[in-house]
């Protein structure tokens, strides 16, 4: 079992900055919550081609991926 929020409000607080300077080529790995994800995150695919390739490379070789931006109050991930 491991504590639901921890780790999300971490990345929520500092993905802000890490966009500021890397831009769209900000990604994170880690571990899928349905719960979190359903009030933390919007579900939606990569639009970058490298990503996209990725991504699907990812479940090509059988690995469940899911792919969102943080819901993180005025700040449009997307624009970036």
């Amino acid at each position: 079992m491991f504590a639901v929020g921890g780790i999300y409000t971490v990345i929520r607080s500092k993905a802000p900055a890490a966009v500021d300077v890397l831009g769209n080529k900000y990604c994170l790995i880690g571990i899928y919550n349905d719960l979190q994800c359903k009030t933390e995150v919007e579900m939606m695919e990569p639009e970058d081609p490298a990503m996209k390739g990725a991504v699907q490379a990812l479940r090509d070789s059988g690995v469940e991926v899911w792919t969102n931006v943080f819901n993180i109050a005025d700040y449009n991930f997307q624009d970036e």
